[in-house]
């Protein structure tokens, strides 16, 4: 070994060595033969052989560890090339050990080195001469959308991003679309729009929304349509087709229905429109791969000088003689995928669901979001006051919302964000609702006024069966224990757990009160940081997503208190034991009416 390395290269030179028998069987490779492989200066490799391959060919293996190794881990690279005949394998002989999202971190020098080569014989298995014809297809398919776009563009640059917001499905499904631009700053700081994606849905109206909500300026046509078409596995043919030929002879190997699909393939391309056609490839198990069809029309002289209109109708004069074809990238952007990429089994039914929340202060405006990020679909927002600059830092709005309805301004910044919601705002006190309450259609209704009017008002309600359930949640000073408290009617009572206005069950208790009075007849505040304000709405969100799926019989009063320590820091003292004086949510029961025969 003449290379000079460092600790952490002699620790990955001795485990190669290990792996692969000793280093009689590695040759070093030479700066300009590292450098060949991955245009680094401060890399360093070394060479071994392999066996023959299903293909019966001999190749060269070389081991590199890049200048920041351990930092990144090994790298493998195959010769001569064999992209598009291994599995895993990328157009410049490397061979794809991990995903880029499960690239391993943290790992020792050896650990790295072993992993990485553990994972080449998992690629080696595949292409031994030994190996399986549908274990190699099966590895392939499930890389199809990657192999599609080095195949036409070996940088994965894609000519445009669509954002599917129908949900792929196993029926064939002709989409309109639209552009979406925001704001951009040329080089002179001049603002100018500029195109960041196409969207597509089944629904029209769906996109305006989503322009609308999203306050994104959009350019909807009618003639510019997309083709959903559904595949019935993931295909093993690598590379986009190219041509429209190979598009349909795409289509009728890969597709799920074959022959709709060309007979609606066909109609699109016949209409001849003026705007690109869209065509979206999707597989059941969420890969998407798509192609941008763009005319091709006959070039014309020039006729001297013509208005626009002339030029207009010059040009729709000219002949088709054919379509561009380029590769697309597609995200998806239905609320199912969005919401946790489809992986919540519960998707379905917490969207469905309608939420009331009546307070959009500190913790209120932070279960709202929270309420958003678990998935339900549609809340409305109550509370007659406007956002002021002293709630700042301990609320989701900011400096940009002051003096602003709070409702409405979360409302604008919430659907900015996620444009699929229905959101409500409600600028008025609860009790001028009670009418508007007993015809709503809502699944649960939460408080987070910490105001004893309101609370009462709503309580009251629930007794005479205006609302179906009811949760009631606030924070103690400086936000060091949070109360989450739920009736679904019948004999929990709530009423129980106050007594006038007041808890009767607190956390922490204070021997000098750190509520300050405010300038205003009544007007007070109870300190609290933002941070622990949105522990305390974690867990009230989390308690209302367990009601809304199914656990409404119970009423269950949860309280959330931080530790012991910090609780003394701040000059006060919880009440509530908890085991090592750690942060801890306490769950108890909700007390019952008692009926006269309890006496």
């Amino acid at each position: 070994m003449s290379l000079e390395l460092n600790e952490s290269q002699v620790a990955a030179w001795r485990a190669v060595c290990a792996l692969w028998g000793g280093e009689d069987a590695l040759t070093e490779l030479t700066s300009t033969a590292v450098h060949k492989l991955t245009n680094d200066v401060g890399a360093i490799g070394w060479k071994t052989y392999l066996p023959p391959d299903y293909l019966g060919r001999d190749r060269a293996l070389s081991i590199v560890l890049r200048a920041e190794y351990p930092h990144t881990p090994p790298e493998l690279f195959v010769t001569p090339n064999p992209f598009l005949e291994w599995p895993h394998a990328e157009s410049n002989g490397k061979i794809c050990l991990w995903p880029e999202d499960q690239v391993p971190a943290g790992l020792s020098s050896n650990a790295l080195v072993e992993s990485a080569i553990a994972q080449f014989w998992e690629v080696f298995r595949l292409v031994n001469i030994g190996s399986s014809l549908q274990l190699r297809n099966d590895e392939f398919a499930l890389e199809w959308t990657s192999y599609w776009r080095i195949f036409k563009k070996p940088d994965f640059a894609c000519s445009e991003q669509l954002l599917l917001l129908t949900k792929p499905g196993s029926e064939i499904a002709l989409l309109s679309t639209g552009y979406l631009y925001t704001a951009d700053l040329s080089a002179t700081g001049e603002r100018r729009n500029r195109a960041t994606f196409v969207v597509a849905d089944s629904d029209a109206d769906r996109i305006m929304n989503w322009a609308v909500n999203s306050n994104i300026k959009a350019d909807l046509t009618q003639d510019a349509l997309a083709l959903l078409i559904p595949l019935h596995a993931p295909p093993t043919r690598p590379g986009a087709p190219g041509t429209l030929d190979e598009i349909r002879n795409f289509i009728s190997t890969w597709a799920s229905d074959p022959a709709q699909a060309l007979s609606a393939f066909g109609n699109l391309i016949e209409q001849q429109l003026e705007r690109p056609i869209w065509i979206v490839f999707s597989q059941i198990n969420g890969a998407q791969a798509g192609l941008r069809l763009t005319h091709q029309y006959e070039k014309t002289k020039a006729r001297g000088y013509q208005n626009s209109k002339a030029k207009r109708q010059a040009n729709k004069k000219r002949r088709l003689i054919g379509f561009d074809v380029a590769v697309l990238t597609i995200q998806r952007g239905d609320p199912e995928w969005l919401q946790e990429r489809g992986f919540n089994p519960n998707y379905s039914d917490i969207a469905s669901r309608h939420v009331i929340v009546v307070g959009a202060g500190s913790l209120g405006s932070m279960v709202i979001e929270g309420l958003v990020l678990s998935g339900v679909g549609r809340q409305t927002l109550v509370d007659p006051g406007f956002f002021e600059a002293a709630n700042v830092g301990r609320h989701t709005l900011g400096v940009a919302s002051i003096g602003q309805s709070k409702v409405f301004a979360l409302r604008t910044r919430l659907l900015a964000d996620y444009p699929h919601l229905v959101i409500e705002p409600k600028n008025k006190r609860i009790q001028e609702m009670r009418e508007w309450l007993q015809n709503s259609d809502a699944d649960l209704v939460i408080c987070t006024t910490a105001d004893p009017a309101s609370e009462a008002f709503l309580m009251n309600c629930l007794s005479l069966e205006d609302i179906p359930s009811l949760m009631i949640s606030w924070s103690e000073p400086h936000a060091l224990a949070g109360h989450s408290a739920h009736s679904p009617g019948g004999s929990f009572a709530l009423e129980h757990l106050f007594q006038s206005g007041e808890c009767v069950s607190p956390v922490t208790e204070w021997a000098v009160s750190p509520t300050h009075q405010l300038p205003g007849c009544g007007a007070s505040h109870i300190p609290g940081g933002g941070n622990r304000i949105r522990l305390i709405s974690a867990m009230v969100v989390e308690h209302a997503v367990s009601v809304l799926l199914g656990e409404r019989g119970v009423g269950e009063h949860r309280m959330w208190a931080e530790a012991s320590d910090i609780v003394k820091y701040y000059g006060g003292k919880r009440k509530v034991p908890i085991k090592d004086g750690d942060a801890a949510v306490i769950r108890s029961s909700v007390p019952k009416v008692k009926h006269s025969d309890d006496f």
